[in-house]
């Protein structure tokens, strides 16, 4: 790669918006799952050590998704992996970033405590997490985010949990849940704001 074209590549304003796939979308007819799985797993790891190396303090805008649907059933090692680097990617870029949407969240959304690095988005003002099972506790954690506006939450197929001690960020303008009323757990009675 000639150096000019390089310089573009890692421009800081090339790399304010990404929009990252882990995973694959391939469809395996006739190709060895293994060799699938090894090959994502590599070129997972390869794009953590780029963001690390080159966009962790460029990024602002962060649309991260999961495709673990090649890892098939039985491959929970292959999958945790695969959570292991998008942690690692939300980690890398954390400080700068000020829009981020994870889909599927997954593991995320069922925490009720968010993982540490959330602690380091202090420029997040807009959060966007489409998952399957939805903990609403996981806000509680976002309480020390002072810059953050804007969340959506859309569950797919699983429950939208409103538990006792949920409170919503102190600075939230913009509140967007989407789930079927048979998918609701809880009470939004016991829902407040943090302080």
């Amino acid at each position: 790669m000639c150096k000019r074209w390089a310089a573009v590549v890692n421009s800081p304003q090339l790399l304010q918006s990404l929009n990252l796939c882990l995973g694959s979308k391939l469809e395996l007819f006739g190709q060895d799952q293994a060799a699938v799985r090894a090959v994502c797993l590599v070129r997972g790891r390869a794009l953590l050590r780029w963001l690390q190396r080159r966009a962790a303090g460029a990024v602002q805008q962060l649309h991260l998704q999961l495709q673990l649907g090649v890892f098939g059933a039985g491959a929970e090692v292959e999958k945790a992996e695969m959570w292991r680097l998008a942690h690692g990617c939300l980690a890398a870029c954390a400080p700068q970033l000020r829009q981020l949407k994870f889909s599927p969240a997954g593991l995320l959304a069922q925490l009720y405590d968010v993982p540490p690095w959330y602690l380091h988005m202090q420029q997040l003002h807009t959060l966007e997490l489409e998952t399957h099972h939805m903990h609403l506790r996981i806000l509680v954690s976002l309480g020390s985010l002072h810059s953050f506006r804007s969340l959506s939450i859309s569950v797919r197929s699983g429950n939208l949990n409103i538990g006792p001690g949920v409170a919503l960020p102190p600075a939230l303008t913009h509140l967007s849940l989407k789930a079927g009323w048979n998918n609701l757990q809880g009470s939004f009675s016991q829902v407040g704001f943090a302080s």
